[in-house]
């Protein structure tokens, strides 16, 4: 050990100064391990602050979703809608046996860290944890009351079984009625831990204060200190970060300047970033749509509320179903907001496409039975016709006849030619599905498609796809593509470029088919799957259908997407293997 002193000069202190150089330095260390023992139980009881706020939010959530269901139970029960005898004591068992009766008993059987969680109201116990038998009524304990009365949260240090525990109180209302308080008690005996270790180190100081040694043992004795409390902060942080990552939403949090504080592993999932990489920033610089929700949230004092939104991510346009809640800040100041989101592009895709089946379904029957009840005239007429133009001749105006009759005959086989692809709509024919690597498929089809865009004036760019394989029918599949590469050439300009790009995300095969025409309104949009709708002059409005047709055979799905006057695109949606 270094030495501090040398001994000449210790000679030279004189005993009553040595001593009260010493109780100085226990004065300043002992108010040093003071302060940073009230500073480290501000901080741990402030984060024991938020993850219970963040707990009763989630239980106020699931207690208001459970009271509208139990409302129109009740309703109906009233109205007479549910006969039985469905007396007021089994209609309050089924309201303590709804969705936050059941997460109050899983949360407080799963976690450790949580002593119990009681919700009562003026007159008894609502829901508890299984080791809550009896408790102080509100109307018996002052601070129960007061806590009914405040706009946000209440905390106080209490004892249950004999243990200290750390006590959130929430008052919760339900369309502006109160429903008693939310309580929460977090095992506290760290904090009582902390205490007798301030007491041991205060005699300690004192103690190596009279032997010479109080500088080397205090700065252990903080050093302890400071990581045993930064171990039962870490271990709460542990206990948050697990819930949040375990669950299969995107969690995002914001602070009230709408920076990023909070982000699970969904959600950096959901943005292509890392939780690291997207921290401490502004949230509108990755989801302006979901931060303008949240901001409207956090400035507001509205209750939950869930919202769908249209968001650009990675360059693809998702539909996000969130729901949103207001965080408190200190002294009911603005504290941000936390949402909860979920990525429901493919099931409003998929819910899409089931319409849009039934629908085509209902009208291919349809238009099988109509042509086939117009074929049989349809030929009787066209044999007639050949037979005037063959067997007869006027006496006059001969040529003219003759034109008329052809004519005749030329449009009828146009319009069974119409009736023919009906049918074949009606009645497509079966899959030949083979396991296909698809890259090379692509390469395979890649002179068909280029001819097809060259035929109208357009530039086929094809990049080069990821190898993947997929159950696929070649020649049915390339059908479909080249009725889309054909559409994408007749809406672009002459010289115009079709983009087909491939790209292959969780078992699922994306083929996009783009051009740089004038796009498609939204009101259109919604209908260019619909059989016999078409924008040309000249169409059938069985392109499109057949193509789809052919896609949900493969157990897949179409997408469509447009931006007036920067051109559409269509993405066939496959599985692969």
């Amino acid at each position: 050990m270094r030495r501090i002193f040398s001994a000449q000069a210790l000679r030279a202190v004189n005993p009553r100064q040595l001593a009260m150089l010493f109780v100085l330095l226990l004065g300043a260390f002992s108010a040093t391990a003071v302060f940073e023992y009230q500073s480290r139980r501000s901080e741990l009881e402030h984060l024991m602050h938020e993850e219970s706020s963040i707990l009763v939010q989630a239980l106020k959530s699931s207690a208001e979703t459970s009271l509208e269901s139990y409302q129109e139970l009740n309703a109906m029960v009233e109205e007479g809608a549910l006969e039985g005898n469905i007396d007021a004591v089994r209609l309050l068992r089924l309201r303590r046996e709804l969705g936050p009766g059941r997460l109050i008993q899983r949360i407080g059987a799963d976690d450790a860290g949580i002593e119990y969680i009681i919700w009562q109201d003026s007159t008894a116990i609502i829901s508890a944890t299984t080791n809550v038998t009896d408790t102080e009524s509100i109307q018996s304990d002052p601070v129960l009351s007061a806590a009914t009365a405040q706009p946000g949260p209440t905390t106080r240090l209490t004892t249950f079984g004999g243990r200290k525990v750390f006590e959130v109180i929430s008052p919760f209302s339900f369309q502006g009625t109160s429903l008693g308080v939310i309580r929460i008690g977090l095992d506290a005996s760290h904090l009582a831990t902390a205490s007798g270790r301030l007491r041991t180190r205060l005699l300690m100081l004192l103690a190596l204060a009279l032997l010479g040694g109080l500088a080397i043992f205090s700065l252990m004795a903080s050093q302890i200190n400071e990581r045993r409390l930064a171990s039962a902060c870490r271990k709460e942080q542990l206990f948050s970060e697990a819930i949040l990552s375990g669950m299969a939403d995107a969690v995002v949090a914001t602070d009230a300047e709408g920076r990023i504080r909070l982000l699970n592993t969904a959600a950096a999932k959901l943005l292509g970033l890392s939780a690291g990489e997207a921290l401490g920033k502004p949230l509108e610089a990755f989801l302006p749509e979901i931060a303008g929700e949240l901001e409207r949230q956090a400035e507001g004092n509205d209750a939950p509320r869930a919202a769908e939104s249209s968001c650009t991510i990675n360059d693809r346009t998702l539909i996000i179903s969130g729901s949103y809640s207001r965080l408190e800040g200190d002294g009911g100041e603005k504290g941000g907001a936390v949402a909860v989101l979920r990525d429901i592009t493919r099931e409003r895709s998929m819910q899409e496409a089931v319409e849009r089946k039934e629908k085509l379904t209902a009208m291919g029957e349809l238009a099988s039975g109509v042509a086939h009840e117009i074929r049989n005239p349809l030929n009787a007429i066209g044999l007639i016709g050949q037979r005037l133009d063959m067997e007869f001749e006027p006496a006059e105006s001969g040529a003219e006849y003759h034109a008329l009759a052809g004519s005749v005959v030329r449009e009828v086989r146009r319009v069974d030619a119409i009736i023919q692809r009906f049918l074949r709509f009606a009645r497509p024919p079966g899959l030949k599905a083979e396991q296909t690597r698809i890259e090379e498929w692509l390469g395979d089809c890649r002179p068909l498609l280029e001819a097809e865009a060259a035929a109208r004036n357009s530039v086929l760019e094809l990049e080069t796809p990821p190898p993947c394989t997929a159950s696929i029918d070649r020649d049915q599949l390339l059908q479909a593509l080249l009725n889309l590469v054909r559409n994408a050439s007749e809406a672009s300009l002459p010289g115009g470029a079709v983009r087909i790009t491939c790209r292959e995300e969780e078992r699922v095969l994306e083929i996009e088919v783009a051009d740089e025409g004038k796009g498609i309104a939204a009101a259109e949009l919604s209908r260019v799957f619909n059989l016999y709708y078409t924008t040309k002059q000249d169409g059938t409005g069985l392109g499109l259908s057949i193509t789809n047709q052919i896609v949900q055979s493969h157990g897949g799905a179409m997408r469509a997407a447009s931006t007036p006057g920067r051109g559409s695109t269509f993405t066939i949606v496959l599985p692969t293997a």
